[in-house]
């Protein structure tokens, strides 16, 4: 494995997701059954998971870069993940012309659905699929960038594989 990037961003998102409100809780949890579709489930514990994580890359540790940028999204629409993107492409911008700008690097962490057909992300309002995922990535840097973009991406919702595949 490589040094570490001097340049880190890390973009943590947890999501509940629309599919269980307070209503269709309430019929759940009425009915005399232990099954519930996935797709009802209930994602309380995503926050926490993330919160965790987060927490363990905002403490000062041997991993820690000297350039850190830490954003976090808690049962965000798609509009907020995309601002969120659009702020780490800002702040990789103000390191372009450093000399020790190593093209940078993103931690993306997800929690919550995966839509069933892809393993698409599923937020408030929408879906980030695997192609509007990547789109947002080639924004990050400069298409002339000497140097690539490394990415790590955690994802914790069911499908995912599909997402990444």
């Amino acid at each position: 494995m490589g040094k570490m990037r001097n340049y880190r961003a890390y973009l943590s998102i947890s999501a509940s997701g629309p599919l269980l409100n307070v209503d269709s809780s309430e019929i759940l949890n009425a009915t005399l059954t232990d099954m519930r579709p996935r797709a009802l489930a209930e994602l309380a514990y995503t926050t926490a998971d993330v919160d965790f994580l987060e927490g363990n890359w905002t403490s000062e540790n041997y991993d820690t870069a000297p350039n850190e940028l830490h954003r976090r999204l808690t049962n965000p629409k798609l509009e907020e993940f995309r601002r969120e993107m659009g702020t780490i492409q800002n702040w990789f911008s103000n390191f372009y012309d450093h000399d020790d700008w190593d093209g940078g690097c993103l931690t993306f962490t997800y929690a919550g659905h995966g839509r069933e057909s892809d393993g698409a992300l599923v937020l408030e309002d929408g879906d980030i699929t695997w192609a509007c995922f990547l789109n947002e990535l080639l924004t990050l840097v400069p298409e002339n960038n000497e140097h690539r973009l490394r990415v790590i991406i955690l994802l914790d919702s069911c499908y995912s594989g599909s997402f990444l595949t």
